[in-house]
């Protein structure tokens, strides 16, 4: 059986961006993670600041900040009791 995608999964639509953002990103990177919460808070959140190459990171999801912020914290928690 064939499998056919609706729509790239989100690493190949957003690679430019997932890209810009982990080429300028500084914090510290949770284990097993590619990007720090910040970077990660900017993704979702979008930059209005051209952040390398001129790149503009467009919001993937309109929401207030701190909400965006508790949901990182809840995934970074969930990581964090994962036995690996």
């Amino acid at each position: 059986m064939e499998l056919a995608l609706i729509k790239s999964p989100v690493e190949v639509r957003y690679q430019g961006e997932l890209e810009a953002l982990k080429g300028t990103d500084t914090g510290r990177k949770p284990k097993n993670w590619q990007m720090s919460p910040r970077a990660v808070r900017t993704f979702i959140l979008g930059s209005p600041k051209a952040i390398v190459l001129r790149k503009e990171i467009l919001p993937e999801w309109y929401s207030y900040g701190a909400e965006v912020d508790e949901y990182v914290a809840g995934i970074m928690k969930r990581n964090s009791e994962i036995k690996t």
